[in-house]
């Protein structure tokens, strides 16, 4: 975080914040593949309702 010039009063809130942000990239990005893929074969009625 000190790389993007984060001040020390709010160092571990970011840090927090990051560690939770990090961790939910892997889910969305396996739910926009899910749902790209079944775009891709032609089911776009249930593409949402996962």
């Amino acid at each position: 975080m000190s790389l993007l010039g984060v001040p020390d009063n709010i160092l571990p809130i970011t840090t927090g914040y990051a560690r939770i942000i990090l961790i939910g990239i892997p889910g969305f990005f396996v739910f926009i593949v899910v749902i790209s893929v079944l775009r891709g074969v032609g089911d776009t009625r249930y593409d949402y309702s996962l």
